[in-house]
C-alpha cells in the first residue's frame, strides 16, 4: 500500500467535494465513470426514506455549491440519478445556513 502526498495544489477533492483555493468556490466533486445510484422509489425502506430523498439530496448538493451557477451545472446528474430510479422529483436549489 501506498500513501501519496500532494502539495501547493490550488484545487483539492476530498470526498464528494471540490474546494478550489485559488477562488474559495467550493463544488460537488463525483469520481471519473461514477455511477450513482440511490434506492428504488418501489422499494421497500420506510415511506419517510423514499419521500425524503430528492430533498435531502438538493440540501447536500446546495451545501457543496458555492452559488447556483455551480448547483445548476451539477444537478442534471443528480437529476438523472433520481429518474433513473423512478423519481419524478427534481432537485433544487437553496441556500443553506450553517
Amino acid at each position: 500500500m501506498y500513501i501519496t502526498i500532494d502539495t501547493n495544489l490550488k484545487q483539492v477533492n476530498f470526498l464528494d467535494v471540490t474546494f478550489d483555493l485559488s477562488t474559495g468556490l467550493l463544488k460537488p466533486y463525483r469520481k471519473p465513470n461514477d455511477s450513482t445510484v440511490y434506492i428504488d422509489v418501489d422499494s421497500n425502506h420506510p415511506t419517510n426514506i423514499i419521500k425524503d430523498l430528492p430533498d435531502n439530496i438538493s440540501k447536500r448538493i446546495s451545501s457543496v455549491s458555492s452559488n447556483k451557477d455551480i448547483f445548476d451545472n451539477a444537478a442534471p446528474f443528480y437529476n438523472e440519478a433520481l429518474k433513473n430510479s423512478g423519481y419524478k422529483q427534481k432537485i433544487s436549489y437553496s441556500i443553506s445556513s450553517f
